[in-house]
C-alpha cells in the first residue's frame, strides 16, 4: 500500500500473494477492486479504511467489498486497519485522528 507524503491519502494497493477462491476472494488482485483504493482518504488512526457491502453508500474512507467474498473482505479490512494504524502511529502521524 502506498500513502501520500501528507499521510492523508492512499496512492494505491497491490497484493503479491493470495490463496483465495478463484472468482471470489481472488478478485482482490483485480483492477476493479484495487482501483477503489487509489486516492482514498484515510479515516481515523484506529480505522483508516472501511470495506462495505456493495449495497451501502460509501464514506470518504470506504471502498466496496467483493460480492461473495465476505470473509476475505472482512479480514482484509482488519489487516489493513491494524497495520496501517500501527504504521501511522509509529511514524508519529495523524495522532489527532485526522
Amino acid at each position: 500500500m502506498g500513502v501520500s507524503k501528507d499521510f492523508k491519502t492512499i496512492t494505491g494497493i497491490s497484493f503479491y500473494e493470495q490463496n483465495e477462491t478463484p472468482g471470489l476472494g481472488a478478485r482482490i488482485v483485480e483492477n476493479d477492486f484495487r482501483g477503489q483504493f487509489e486516492g482514498l482518504a484515510l479515516g481515523s488512526v484506529e480505522n483508516p479504511i472501511g470495506i462495505r457491502p456493495v449495497t451501502e453508500t460509501l464514506g470518504q474512507s470506504e471502498v466496496h467489498a467483493i460480492t461473495g467474498a465476505t470473509q476475505t473482505c472482512i479480514r482484509l479490512e482488519v489487516l489493513i486497519d491494524e497495520d496501517l494504524s500501527a504504521w501511522l502511529t509509529t511514524m508519529g502521524k495523524r495522532e489527532d485522528g485526522q
